[in-house]
């Protein structure tokens, strides 16, 4: 049959053995960069997923950005001629249909063109899209300051991120020896000590790789673990993990090293070319494993942003809020007490109650930065000089 005829796992099968055979793989290939950059599209800021983000990066390509033509020409770029597209396959979950009246004429919109309407397919259905590499597009930025943009907002180093990863997850790491595994028996995951690696980015490296077998589990993602080494289970499992670790390398920006890892290539090749759409199936597992590994650590990224993103619903301590021609600050917010404040413009200390008329203002001055200007402080008619306060509602502290 016509190579273009194939499915296309079995041309992904096809490629992988020769690439494997040839020690040309995205495991094998030496990179001008640590981590391996799994191929996103930059018209929709997402990454390819599975069997796709494997072909794709198959493809002898520095530029790990792909697209459509029509993705491409609505940005404003060009195809350059004789430019050949790879293809890919998607599973597609609804269509678009036209939209027709009783009389089986198409209904106008309001523009006077045809209108159309999306319906959910009864079975999902593959189909196919063809993608041009940032290569062969004329009028994209330098492919790298997008992909190191990507991990500059990062406040912990890679080696920190994947220790954080681990402590989310709950998995029992013990220390000791010359070897690291992962035990499925005693569910638990051996390293050697940290010291004994050439970097704390090694050893990160290998931790997450211990773990992508940590998810195969029964209370987990349930894949089969308990295969003698060396045989052919065993290295499906090894390159269930494999796959996996290239998509983890780019999202949590730690080096891939192929390493250990080579004496499965023939139990690979071997794999594939007696299956074909074991790759189909790997791919796929693969990338479970990496979206239940990256949970983890979107969870210390969501607390993360909840400890550091302010409260907007009342007043706290370190706060600093303009207002009135003058600069407040809260020195302390005590539960249930009056806050400690300040006037940094007068150096002026005094205690602020929840229920002053001076809170809410300062409140609505936190929250609409932009909206209380000097203009609308001065159209409320609101002043406030605490030296002339009365009663106890402000106390001053010399």
């Amino acid at each position: 049959m016509d190579k273009q005829f194939k499915p296309l796992f079995e041309q992904v099968a096809e490629k992988l053995s020769a690439a494997l055979e040839a020690g040309k793989s995205p495991f094998q290939r030496p990179e001008n960069r640590l981590s391996f950059t799994k191929p996103f599209n930059p018209s929709t800021g997402s990454t390819y997923h599975g069997m796709n983000a494997l072909y794709l990066a198959m493809q002898n390509r520095e530029d790990p950005r792909w697209m459509t033509k029509k993705q491409a020409e609505e940005n404003n770029l060009e195809i350059k001629p004789g430019a050949k597209p790879t293809l890919i396959n998607f599973v597609k979950n609804s269509d678009m249909q036209a939209v027709y009246d009783d009389h089986g004429q198409r209904v106008p919109d309001e523009n006077g063109n045809p209108q159309v309407k999306i319906v959910e397919l009864e079975k999902p259905r593959i189909a196919n899209a063809w993608l041009f590499n940032g290569e062969q597009i004329n009028g994209l930025p330098d492919w790298r300051v997008e992909v190191g943009e990507k991990h500059l907002w990062q406040p912990l180093t890679p080696p920190e991120r994947v220790e954080n990863l681990v402590k989310e997850s709950g998995a029992v790491v013990s220390h000791g020896g010359n070897e690291s595994f992962y035990k499925p028996v005693a569910d638990t995951i051996q390293m050697p000590e940290k010291e004994s690696f050439a970097s704390p980015e090694s050893y990160a490296a290998e931790l997450l790789h211990q773990m992508t077998h940590w998810t195969g589990h029964e209370s987990r993602l349930n894949r089969p673990t308990e295969a003698i080494h060396g045989s052919q289970a065993y290295g499906a499992e090894e390159l269930r993990a494999n796959i996996a670790n290239l998509f983890l390398s780019s999202e949590m920006d730690v080096p891939y090293n192929f390493g250990k890892h080579a004496a499965f290539v023939n139990n690979w090749i071997r794999l594939l070319k007696e299956d074909p759409f074991e790759v189909f199936r790997a791919s796929a597992d693969a990338q479970k494993i990496s979206d239940y590994l990256l949970s983890f650590d979107q969870k210390r990224e969501m607390k993360h942003e909840a400890a550091v993103k302010p409260d907007m619903t009342k007043l706290q301590k370190g706060d600093e809020i303009d207002y009135n021609n003058s600069r407040y600050k809260v020195l302390e917010a005590p539960k249930g007490k009056k806050l400690e404040m300040e006037n940094l413009t007068t150096d002026q200390k005094f205690r602020l109650g929840t229920s002053d008329n001076l809170y809410k203002f300062l409140l609505e001055a936190k929250n609409n930065p932009q909206e209380m200007s000097i203009d609308q402080q001065h159209d409320t008619g609101e002043y406030y000089d605490l030296q002339e306060e009365t009663g106890n509602e402000y106390q001053m502290q010399r």
